[in-house]
């Protein structure tokens, strides 16, 4: 049965089909697969994990505390430059102002409309005077920030594991997953359908799994993906 709400979450069409439908709509047979992980059982609260860099970021990149204005001609999609990025611990400070902070409705099914408006937050608590939503890996380029908004346990991180040790492309030599920096907001969606923070995790990759638990060891979530015919819930006919 497949059931299209409208944007008030309020049902409005039903589709009951045989699974030979859904087999016919299948271009592709691939499948799409993504690790996953949650918090370990007992914590909460907003952490620090990493009280500092690791020790090839610090070298490649010379971390160093950075007074308020400093990046006003900066820009969150530019490639980091040395000398130009915050210490950790510096980045966490900051952006313990997001926990309160309410992020703009945008109605049901748009999580990744809410991640963006987060990371623009995050941008401007970071004192980076131009936001750009650069929509790869990670979010915050500039200063190697990969940005989480999380209302429920379950975290997706993509095809890579923060804890892996291969090379980055384009963000300097020696640089690898594992150097850069994760954060894990977490908030509650209210009634009036925005996200009021509650806390926030920050970590290196390296640090990553001393806060939270993959699911399944090595193992990928994965699963099949259908694209719908664009008027089956209107006035498809669908075949004998």
């Amino acid at each position: 049965m497949l059931i299209r709400p409208d944007s008030d979450d309020i049902v409005q069409r039903v589709r009951v089909v045989r699974g030979q439908h859904l087999t016919q709509w299948d271009r592709t047979g691939a499948l799409t697969s993504k690790y996953q992980a949650k918090r370990h059982s007992g914590r909460s609260g907003s952490v620090l994990v990493s009280s500092t860099d690791t020790a090839v970021f610090m070298d490649v990149f010379q971390p160093s505390h950075l007074s308020d204005g400093a990046l006003w001609d900066s820009q969150s999609s530019k490639r980091p430059v040395p000398g130009t990025l915050m210490p950790i611990a510096q980045i966490f400070d900051k952006l313990s102002n997001l926990v309160g902070a309410r992020l703009q409705a945008t109605g049901p099914g748009q999580d990744r409309v809410r991640g963006e408006f987060l990371q623009q937050r995050v941008s401007d608590e970071l004192g980076i005077g131009e936001y750009a939503n650069y929509g790869q890996w990670p979010d915050i380029v500039s200063q190697i920030l990969e940005v989480k908004l999380q209302t429920s346990p379950t975290i997706d991180l993509g095809l890579i594991l923060p804890s892996d040790r291969t090379l980055v492309r384009n963000l300097g030599s020696k640089i690898r997953h594992c150097d850069a920096r994760y954060l894990v907001v977490y908030g509650n969606i209210l009634s009036s359908r925005e996200v009021e923070v509650h806390s926030l995790v920050l970590s290196t990759g390296i640090d990553f799994f001393d806060e939270f638990v993959q699911f399944g060891g090595l193992v990928k979530n994965k699963k099949r993906q259908i694209r719908l015919p664009s008027d089956l819930f209107q006035a498809y006919k669908l075949p004998d």
